[in-house]
């Protein structure tokens, strides 16, 4: 072979295979898009041989437990018509029926009772405060007239109460439902028309009373050691620009310790944003991805970095469509270390006990991945799905297993991802912010809600409370209405004073005053 037929050989050889890189990543590619569109988005991976993973280490044997299929179906209580009862907490409504014949003098054997669970539209009621006036004269004979003072208002001069303007709230934000459909079933539910525009109204003074309490959760926020931080998208229309939205960014911080979420809105993405929440701050560990704005911020301010094993995973995963040798293997290990933290979290182990335990299991495992992933990235095309799946663990390596070092830290980001995901479903629904103040207020509201959830409060009950209360208080004495030291009271039946207006003018003439004008 002459040298010119062996360069073009080569040549051939090198074209090939650059071809053939090609071919399988763009079959990694299709085999990505097919699973979005048609497949389901769970990342569960199941490996029938996982328990027979050899990890190089004598571990705890940490046992499954199984469900007694035999016992269960004893125990439980068998329906004639094979569902499940309704609920013993949902009210009743009974109604007997009897034979079309004459039962007199017959004894009942036995009673056949079958229940449907029915709906009664929404209800909205009128509450009314009366405050009577009194004469009051003085030592010289003048009179003068005195009432109750009308105690303080969410919405001054309004016609919402407290709990009107809290279901606003839960119905755009929680329940998804832009204004102008609640607008519509307000109308359908009562026969009474509240325009958009009202409700609107509604919403934003219910944003200025959450304010307060949005700052108390931010303090909390920057008092803390320990944060996740995630962020997610939000588009949003800037003026003059008619009609055209920019995307804007939703940051999340999150506060494990004090269960807080703060939900911060800002239009760019970088990390001028982190930094004007938390400079200067204590924060010495940030959980996040490898996004480019948390690299920097960490570096500049001299943080530790804790990375997602989650995100990780799920860059094997996508790659599992097209590589069957490699990625059940790291998805297998990836699944026992999760497992361990299930282990710690159901015996609900103390930060210190984790970190022994992780030493112990998650370690022996974390080592052999490390020489697994460099082991197969010498053998995988570098543009694949793999990868870039092994080109992100091994880039991400001392913030993926920084979790070996702090037993605060978690394993995964999920935590916060989690956070994201109710936000996520409310802007399928309104689709856009109106402007920055629409995106500020959509953060603000999402702090508190997120915030109470975390601490187990019902939110429409503690948003009508805040209502009540925020209007009567300085922003000095809220403290027993912050999430965390919330109680609901117990609800007392208010007196019922009916005076009509006819009853009231009917007294004042027969004081003879009837020609005075009450203020």
């Amino acid at each position: 072979m002459t040298k010119e037929e062996q360069n073009a050989f080569d040549a051939t050889v090198a074209k090939n295979k650059e071809l053939n890189e090609e071919v399988l990543k763009l079959k990694s590619q299709l085999q990505w898009f097919q699973r979005q569109v048609y497949g389901h988005k769970s990342e569960r991976f199941v490996d029938s041989d996982q328990q027979s993973l050899d990890l190089g280490v004598e571990s705890k044997k940490i046992e499954p437990e199984y469900l007694d299929v035999e016992a269960h179906k004893k125990k439980r209580k068998k329906t004639p018509h094979g569902r499940e009862d309704i609920p013993d907490h949902i009210p009743r409504i009974t109604t007997t029926i009897y034979p079309d014949l004459d039962i007199t003098g017959l004894d009942i054997f036995d009673i056949k009772v079958t229940e449907y669970l029915e709906y009664i539209p929404a209800q909205y009621y009128v509450r009314r405060t009366v405050r009577p006036v009194y004469i009051l004269f003085n030592d010289s004979g003048e009179r003068s007239f005195v009432y109750a003072e009308l105690p303080a208002h969410c919405i001054d001069k309004g016609k919402a109460g407290a709990s009107l303007v809290a279901q606003t709230i839960i119905s755009k934000c929680i329940d998804y439902t832009p204004l102008y459909r609640y607008s519509q079933q307000i109308s359908r539910d009562c026969d009474f028309t509240i325009s958009h525009t009202t409700l609107q109204g509604w919403y934003e003074r219910g944003v200025f009373w959450l304010e307060a309490i949005c700052r108390a959760i931010l303090a909390k926020i920057q008092s803390a050691e320990y944060l996740q931080i995630d962020e997610t998208t939000l588009k949003v229309i800037l003026k003059p620009k008619k009609g055209k939205t920019k995307t804007a960014h939703m940051w999340l911080y999150y506060d494990l310790m004090s269960k807080c979420v703060l939900f911060d809105f800002s239009l760019g993405r970088g990390s001028d944003n982190l930094k004007r929440i938390l400079d200067n701050t204590p924060v010495s560990t940030i959980q996040s991805d490898g996004w480019s704005a948390y690299v920097k911020f960490i570096k500049e301010n001299d943080i530790s970095s804790a990375g997602c094993m989650a995100h990780a995973r799920r860059k094997f995963y996508d790659a599992l469509a097209v590589d069957k040798k490699y990625s059940p293997e790291i998805l297998a290990k990836i699944k026992v270390l999760f497992k361990i933290e299930d282990f710690a979290k159901k015996e609900q182990y103390t930060f210190e006990q984790r970190l022994d335990l992780r030493i112990e299991l998650s370690k022996p495992i974390i080592d052999s991945m490390k020489t697994w992933c460099e082991d197969v990235f010498k053998k995988t095309v570098p543009s694949s799905k793999l990868g870039e799946a092994l080109t992100y663990m091994l880039n991400q390596w001392d913030s993926l297993t920084y979790f070996l070092k702090d037993g605060r830290v978690e394993l995964s980001n999920n935590w916060i991802e989690n956070k994201v995901r109710p936000f996520a479903l409310g802007r399928k629904n309104f689709l856009f912010a109106g402007s920055k103040t629409g995106g500020e207020r959509l953060a603000t509201i999402y702090t508190v809600i997120t915030t109470a959830q975390l601490h187990g409060l019902n939110v429409r009950d503690y948003l009508t409370a805040l209502f009540e209360e925020l209007p009567k208080r300085n922003q000095n004495d809220i403290d027993d209405l912050l999430p965390w030291n919330w109680e609901p009271k117990e609800s007392k039946n208010a007196i019922n004073v009916d005076i009509t207006k006819s009853e009231l003018s009917k007294t004042i003439v027969e004081k003879d005053i009837s020609s005075e004008k009450i203020d």
